[in-house]
């Protein structure tokens, strides 16, 4: 298992079986987690197209706090942006090697590492009257982190960007887009609007 940092990877080039992107320094972060019943919800329906006779299984990867990227069996944890893919049926568990390569990840520390006494908090949807509770746990929690790409997040803008694309020997535009991703213009390079 191969970790590395990367912020594109491109189509031809020989992808590493884990890898890690730039992440953000959580030990200024309480071991506390708030996440919301409709990010659990998201987490839950990125896995709605995992095949049902996977291993791992959909429900080990939620559990690991993974989210299905819909570009074959490749996943990401939103919290530490670990990306793992090519699993091992019978021989990769998804929350030991989520503690393994990325144990100051937040998700980690506050769900795998002491799952009897889970640090993990699940809140409803805020309504407009808790704003001001709502800001202050923006602060404080990536959770609540904006796409890099915002111009992006629409599926029509990221279709446009494949005007130029050339699909030889090449994932299809409907593939990518659906993943998230938006062409740079450039080769084969495509990145993630988030």
């Amino acid at each position: 298992t191969t970790v590395r940092n990367a912020s594109i990877v491109t189509v031809g080039e020989q992808v590493s079986k884990r890898q890690k992107l730039d992440t953000i320094d959580f030990r200024s972060v309480l071991n506390t987690l708030f996440e919301s019943n409709s990010l659990q919800q998201i987490r839950r329906r990125t896995f709605s197209h995992w095949p049902h006779h996977a291993i791992p299984s959909s429900a080990e990867m939620i559990e690991a706090g993974l989210f299905n990227c819909n570009v074959g069996d490749r996943v990401i944890c939103i919290y530490c942006n670990i990306i793992c893919q090519q699993w091992t049926p019978h021989a990769d568990d998804p929350r030991e090697l989520h503690k393994t390569l990325s144990p100051n990840c937040i998700y980690v520390k506050a769900k795998l590492m002491n799952p009897t006494q889970s640090s993990t908090t699940t809140t409803t949807d805020i309504h407009s009257s808790q704003t001001n509770n709502l800001d202050s746990l923006r602060s404080n929690y990536v959770v609540f982190r904006t796409p890099c790409n915002p111009n992006f997040s629409e599926i029509p803008k990221r279709y446009a960007s494949f005007t130029t694309w050339s699909n030889e020997n090449s994932p299809s535009v409907d593939t990518l887009v659906q993943a998230g991703f938006f062409y740079s213009g450039r080769a084969t390079i495509v990145t993630c609007f988030y």
